[in-house]
């Protein structure tokens, strides 16, 4: 009876072992999502991908992950993307395709931001600092892109990403609005003062987004393009 208990429990350990790779091996972390929302103004059905910033301050051609931001009225401009975790820095990249579609803050109609066509490659980019927990809030926008664009190609560090982002919000955005982990809400309907969902950050953005479409719409980028969504792409 004893020898079949010890011959049982070494098969069981056996089978354990085998079930577990081996004991060399071991699982794969899971994947770290990113979410948020993204345009000038918001888009929809554009490409977004995240890539690591290399040890070199280079940004590596392979994305981590790839997703389509929301198109529906309810969660226009939406994306989530899960990757892999990492401790680098990860520029999130959203960029207009054929069937993109961006919202005109300055065109509202019964409190909804009227669609107009995306220039194909219109490009912004945003980035968070590292990916190791899930979850991390990224708003893609021309500040973040304004902030990733001042730094010099080869030199993109976390350290870098932040202080262009801090500066952006300095000098651009009144020190009061974090270009990055300000959310501009999703969907079509225009954020107001007396929507208790918008948050002081999150109106104050959409406020200088709207001012930044006007500005497209009636300065020189208006002179030398016709449609609203090649002015939108030229003032960013």
């Amino acid at each position: 009876m004893i020898k079949k208990i010890l011959f049982c429990s070494a098969l069981l350990s056996t089978l354990l072992v085998i079930s577990c790779g081996g004991g060399g091996g071991g699982s794969s972390p899971p994947n770290v999502t990113i979410g948020g929302t993204g345009g000038k103004g918001l888009m929809g059905g554009a490409t977004v991908s995240a890539y690591a910033v290399n040890s070199d301050g280079s940004v590596s051609t392979t994305a981590l992950g790839t997703t389509t931001s929301s198109s529906s009225a309810s969660n226009f401009g939406a994306y989530s993307l899960s990757i892999p975790p990492t401790s680098q820095p990860v520029i999130v990249q959203m960029t207009a395709n054929s069937n993109t579609t961006m919202l005109d803050e300055t065109n509202i109609v019964g409190g909804v931001q009227q669609q107009v066509a995306a220039p194909a490659g219109m490009m912004l980019r945003s980035f968070v600092s590292s990916a190791t927990s899930n979850n991390p809030s990224v708003s893609i926008n021309p500040f973040t892109e304004m902030a990733v664009n001042s730094i010099p190609a080869g030199s993109i560090s976390a350290n870098s990403l932040q202080q262009a982002a801090f500066v952006v919000k300095s000098s651009v955005l009144g020190g009061s609005v974090d270009p990055v982990s300000t959310i501009i809400p999703a969907g079509t309907s225009a954020p107001a003062t007396t929507d208790s969902k918008s948050t002081p950050a999150q109106l104050a953005l959409f406020s200088v987004n709207s001012q930044v479409a006007q500005l497209a719409k009636t300065g020189a980028c208006s002179t030398t393009n016709t449609s609203v969504g090649d002015q939108f792409k030229c003032v960013v």
